[in-house]
């Protein structure tokens, strides 16, 4: 389960611990409004094509930090992102 979800990263809440600096790769679906919340650049094109949508989400990311129920990720700027 995916939560604290930000521009920076996100939390990702599970039993299994990951290593420090591990590249993740990441699918989630958000909603269209909370998008900013990410802070993705998005073209013209893609903001009509998402609006009022929900968003599939591809990212990659660094594991950060580990603890007991789950690993703060760090995204970086690999992602794609696609209309449900």
């Amino acid at each position: 389960m995916l939560s604290n979800i930000s521009s920076g990263g996100l939390f990702v809440a599970t039993d299994q611990d990951f290593p420090i600096a591990s590249k993740m790769y990441l699918e989630f679906s958000i909603a269209f409004e909370d998008l900013s919340k990410l802070q993705f650049i998005l073209s013209l094109e893609s903001l009509r094509r998402f609006s009022g949508t929900n968003v599939n989400v591809q990212a990659s990311g660094i594991v950060i930090r580990v603890q007991k129920g789950g690993s703060g990720i760090i995204f970086d700027n690999d992602y794609k992102l696609h209309p449900l």
